[in-house]
């Protein structure tokens, strides 16, 4: 669960990075720089756990090291969303 997780929130960053648009709601959408700057932002709490995971040797020696990663996602999203939705509008035709 963790692992697709991670992997969707790769495969988003990737479409938001190539198409420059970060879909908030259906309603409201950031493009452009602010929209690439996000995703990336995104990144950076996942990749701050996968560190201290490898810091002390793999999940397996993490106490609650699935909840851990979890946490991260979840921050992850937490953190793209906060800085993507002050630049977010209604959707261009």
């Amino acid at each position: 669960m963790i692992l697709g997780g991670m992997m969707g929130l790769l495969a988003a960053v990737a479409y938001t990075i190539f198409t420059g648009r970060f879909t908030l709601t259906k309603t409201r959408i950031a493009y452009g720089m602010p929209a690439r700057a996000a995703a990336l932002l995104a990144l950076v709490p996942v990749m701050l756990v996968c560190a201290y995971a490898i810091r002390l040797g793999g999940i397996a020696n993490m106490p609650n090291g699935i909840a851990v990663f979890l946490c991260g996602l979840v921050a992850s999203i937490a953190v793209g969303y906060a800085v993507a939705w002050p630049f977010g509008e209604p959707p261009r035709t």
